[in-house]
This record gives structure tokens, sequence and C-alpha cells, in this order.
């Protein structure tokens, strides 16, 4: 859908369209937080700077490199470009959470893990139209799609923080 909003459509603001998914998301999860709807299970956390500048903010700006960056690759590649490269996305994710000691790899699941990005690179051959400027577009927002994910699991375990309450932490500094 975003590869047609912004080629076919012709609107060329590929950070503008990851924004409003966002800003939809920052705003589903304030409502049912501070209307009570869903209980806050770290009310500590409200108004903290430290928790804002240490979590908070580096998730926030990962995110949104990874929406942005992505939705920019689109301008460039084709969307079996595009897909082949996300598969490689899992892989970058395994390796930086066994780097920094979040995720315990076994050979299993590392043999897993490239099967899974084998089947999906054989599943998405096709029309590749290939520009280098959209290979580092989409491997930048793999990179930063697999540091967001090591960063927000190191989070949810470390401070058993509800997925819910990570969004309404987060979502506001993703969409600045």
């Amino acid at each position: 859908l975003n590869e047609q909003i912004l080629k076919s459509c012709g609107f060329p603001y590929p950070i503008t369209l990851s924004m409003c998914g966002v800003l939809f998301s920052a705003l589903v999860s304030h409502i049912a937080l501070r209307t009570g709807l869903v209980p806050f299970g770290r009310p500590d956390l409200l108004g903290s700077s430290r928790f804002y500048l240490r979590s908070s903010l580096p998730i926030g700006c990962l995110a949104a490199l990874t929406l942005g960056l992505g939705n920019m690759s689109y301008m460039h590649l084709s969307v079996a470009a595009c897909q082949i490269l996300k598969t490689l996305t899992p892989v970058i994710t395994l390796g930086l959470g066994a780097l920094l000691g979040v995720e315990r790899t076994t050979p299993r699941l590392a043999a897993c893990v490239m099967l899974i990005c084998l089947g999906t690179m054989l599943a998405s051959q096709g029309e590749l139209a290939v520009a280098g400027v959209g290979v580092a577009l989409q491997l930048g927002a793999n990179l930063s799609e697999a540091a967001r994910m090591v960063l927000s699991q190191q989070l949810l375990a470390s401070l058993k923080l509800p997925l819910l309450e990570l969004q309404y932490h987060v979502a506001p500094s993703q969409a600045a």
C-alpha cells in the first residue's frame, strides 16, 4: 500500500506517510491509558526524564528510521527487491541480540532463521530493479529495525513494561 501511495498516487513524502500511522498509534495508546481503559503497568515511568532519554527516545528514533528509510527505499526499488532485502532483518536481529546478550542463539535457532530467510528470498524472486541508493536505504531500515527490536525486547523484559505502554512512551518521539 505504501509503495502504491508513493508511486502511483504521486505522494513523494515517505516520511510523512510513515508519520501518519505512528500518530494514530500514539493517539490510541494515549487515549487507552489516560482514560483508564487500560491501567498503567508502570506509572513510575511517567515523566521520568532518565527513562525517556535512555530508553524511549532511542527506540523512537530507531523506529522512525525504520519506517522512513523503508518507505524511501520503495521510491528506488521494486517491491520484490525490498522484500528480498527485508529477509535479512531476522538475521541481523538475531546477531545483534546475541552480541548484546539479549538473545541466546543456538545453532538450531540460527539454522531456522536462515531457512526462513532463504525461503522468503526464493518466494520473492522475480523482477529485480536494483539501485544502489535503494539497497542502502533498505539495509539502513533493516539495521535500525533490528536495533529497535533488540532494545525493545530488552526494555520489555527488564522493566516488565506492557506493550501498549511501550507504545505510549515511544510513539511521540517516533512521530517527531
